[in-house]
C-alpha cells in the first residue's frame, strides 16, 4: 500500500507491530527523506537498492573502517499527552560486512526501556527482526532508529514505530516471523 505524506512524497507503510506507524518513509522508498545518518566523525555512505525482504527498497549503510559505527534515525517529538505511553521500534536488519552487530537506537531525554531487553543482529545471522519497547517519561525529542557497531556495512528495511507492545521479540510471543516469503528469527 502506498500513501502520500504531507509533502507529497510516496511512503510505503509497512504493517506495524502494535498500531499505526509513526515513522515517515519507513522503508526508504524516498531514499533518506525523513532520516539522518551519522558517524562519530562524519556521514556514512547510504544508498538504496531493491529490497531482499519486501516489495520496494532497502537502505544500505557503508561505514569507513576508521569510524566503525554509524546511526540511521529519525527525530520523533513526543508531547505531554504521550507521557506514560509505551512505544515499540521494530526493523529488519542485516550485517553485510564487519564483525559487530546492529541494534536499535533510542536516545533522548525522557525515555526509559520497557522490559530492558537487547536483541541485536550479529554478522553472518542474515536478516533479523529487532525490536525495543520504551516508555515516554517526559515531552521532548527522541532519536529512534538503528545503530551499527563494529561493522562496515549493514542493511535496513521495514522500520516501524508504533504505540504499545504486541508480539514483539521483547516479550517473547514468537521465535520467528515470515515476511516477504522469508522466515526471520528472533535476534
Amino acid at each position: 500500500m502506498r500513501d502520500l505524506d504531507p509533502a507529497g512524497l510516496v511512503n510505503k507503510r509497512e504493517t506495524s507491530w502494535g498500531g499505526g506507524n509513526m515513522l515517515l518513509n519507513p522503508s526508504f522508498e524516498n531514499g533518506m527523506a525523513g532520516w539522518t545518518a551519522s558517524t562519530v566523525s562524519g556521514t556514512p555512505s547510504v544508498t538504496t537498492s531493491a529490497s531482499e525482504v519486501s516489495p520496494g527498497l532497502q537502505l544500505i549503510c557503508t561505514i569507513s573502517p576508521s569510524n566503525s559505527s554509524a546511526d540511521v534515525y529519525q527525530n520523533i517529538v513526543f508531547t505531554s499527552a504521550q507521557i506514560g505511553g509505551i512505544y515499540t521500534f521494530t526493523a529488519l536488519v542485516k550485517v553485510t560486512s564487519g564483525i559487530g552487530w546492529v541494534q536499535h537506537l533510542i536516545v533522548g531525554g525522557g525515555v526509559s526501556s520497557y522490559q530492558d531487553r537487547w536483541c541485536p543482529a550479529y554478522a553472518a545471522a542474515g536478516w533479523v527482526l529487532i525490536s525495543q519497547s520504551f516508555i515516554v517519561q517526559s515531552a521532548g525529542t527522541v532519536a529512534v532508529g538503528i545503530s551499527g557497531v563494529n561493522v562496515t556495512e549493514f542493511s535496513v528495511d521495514c522500520c516501524s514505530l508504533s504505540p504499545g507492545v504486541v508480539g514483539t521479540p521483547d516479550n517473547g510471543l514468537f521465535a520467528s516471523i515470515q515476511i516477504g516469503g522469508r522466515t526471520l528469527t528472533r535476534g
